[in-house]
């Protein structure tokens, strides 16, 4: 099946990787039912005849698609571990399915868009030369300043390629080296590695593995120091009741930890695939670009951060932005594209904390979760980056523009860094209420150099 080598790859990872993250084996006949339906569906958007018959073709398939990724994540027939972590990773392999169906059979309708390969600048150099009179037209069609735009291939091996390719892409990375998705963001599109042998990247990805395990542990040792299930049990905003210095560290952890539950696996899995010859290190530009770098809070949400979501919160987006009237300033329907994209990203994590067991009650907080779905921390945390970027914009922009470079620099990147470390204790909030930092249950590690060191507890 089409899903199944990827999966087994994944399971191992996240058992080396992610401990925190155990999917049962009876799960997997549901995500391999959907990831299938999703392949037909894909393939049927690169066969341009009978385009009605098509649509109802692939409206019709989103449904049983859709339920096999819902039971994937939401079905009680099969028994989960303890762990928090593994209900939250079903959830969002769960949603990111349902969210690519829907782009695919449904919101594609809207505008007939259909995604593109994109030649990297090398290749399109070179390509500029040899592509004949037909391609060439057809490239041409579509060609942007700097980009050569590929056609749709035609033939069965290229649209088997051409559907395998965008399956599987998250960020708009391509497993072809010369080419990446018309959508993916301005470091992927021109990533260029250092050239080194594989022995040389394979000392390299160890080396950094080492280092992202560390991190993990000193800051997994750093959460695990406080009694958040005593904290959780009595009140609703565990890290904002504590003194100033933690809700900051935990703030900060958060979004550490957050970056390596993603790095993490990343790393393994593109290890594995440049060092046994099924990718090239260019088709695996970092998970991240620098964040931690970030200038401003603009640079963070729409550069440096991860971009798994990007591609389907701006088609799932595209319905609610065609309510526009035409005659919206650009401004307003930047404003609005905004709006609607941090909507999208509220909705998904309230729909992935929806997923986590109650906690138990106490005598303290006898209703711990009175509304699952509504988690007023997390629509807090999601809802005022919106405000800090119109903020931003309208204010620290324009009142920095004439200073010296390095302060205005300095105050826009103060100011990023003050907005998301004060909004992101209420995430924290949200992490710690709903037991993502339990001792007894989370483990994102196997090992642990810090506390054998400390205590002797190698082993966690």
């Amino acid at each position: 099946m089409v899903a199944a080598s990827t999966l087994r790859t994944a399971r191992l990872t996240a058992a080396m990787f992610l401990p925190s993250v155990n999917i049962p084996f009876q799960a997997y006949p549901s995500f391999v039912a959907g990831a299938n339906i999703l392949f037909a569906c894909i393939y049927s958007t690169t066969i341009t005849t009978h385009p009605r018959l098509l649509a109802i073709f692939r409206m019709a398939l989103s449904i049983p698609g859709t339920w096999a990724f819902i039971r994937f994540a939401w079905s009680s027939g099969y028994v989960r571990d303890h762990s928090r972590g593994t209900y939250l990773g079903m959830a969002t392999m769960s949603l990111y399915g349902i969210m690519r169906l829907m782009e695919v059979c449904w919101i594609r309708e809207l505008d007939d868009e259909r995604p593109r390969w994109v030649l990297k600048p090398d290749a399109a150099r070179s390509m500029e030369k040899k592509v004949d009179g037909d391609a060439k037209g057809d490239v041409t069609g579509k060609q942007e300043p700097g980009r050569v735009v590929l056609p749709i291939p035609t033939d069965v091996r290229g649209r088997l390629e051409y559907t395998f390719d965008y399956m599987t892409t998250i960020r708009g990375c391509s497993w072809f080296p010369d080419r990446v998705w018309d959508f993916a963001p301005p470091y992927a599109s021109t990533y260029s590695p250092p050239n080194r042998s594989k022995l040389a990247f394979l000392r390299h990805q160890l080396v950094s593995l080492a280092i992202q395990a560390f991190l993990m542990d000193v800051f997994d040792v750093f959460v695990k120091s406080i009694d958040w299930a005593q904290l959780a049990h009595t009140t609703p905003t565990p890290v904002t009741s504590l003194p100033l210095h933690l809700q900051i560290a935990s703030s900060l952890a958060v979004l550490i930890i957050t970056m390596l539950y993603l790095t993490l696996p990343y790393t393994v899995m593109t290890t594995i695939f440049v060092v046994s010859g099924a990718a090239s290190l260019s088709s695996c530009p970092p998970m991240f670009d620098s964040p931690l770098e970030s200038a401003s809070l603009r640079d963070f949400w729409s550069f440096r951060w991860h971009h798994i979501f990007r591609r389907t919160f701006g088609r799932m987006g595209k319905p609610f932005l065609q309510l526009l009237p035409s005659s919206a300033s650009p401004r307003t329907q930047r404003t609005a594209r905004l709006a609607v994209t941090f909507f999208l990203s509220t909705t998904l994590h309230l729909l992935l904390l929806t997923t986590l067991p109650p906690l138990p009650p106490s005598s303290a907080n006898p209703n711990p979760q009175p509304f699952p779905f509504l988690d007023w921390n997390t629509i807090k945390f999601f809802l005022t980056q919106p405000l800090g970027l119109v903020v931003e914009s309208a204010l620290v922009f324009p009142l920095t523009e004439g200073m010296n470079p390095r302060i205005k620099a300095s105050l826009r990147r103060a100011f990023a860094w003050s907005w998301m470390i004060f909004t992101g204790r209420y995430w924290s909030d949200s992490w710690t209420a709903k037991g993502l930092f339990n001792a007894d249950s989370e483990r994102p590690i196997l090992f642990s150099l810090v506390r054998g060191v400390l205590w002797g507890n190698w082993r966690i």
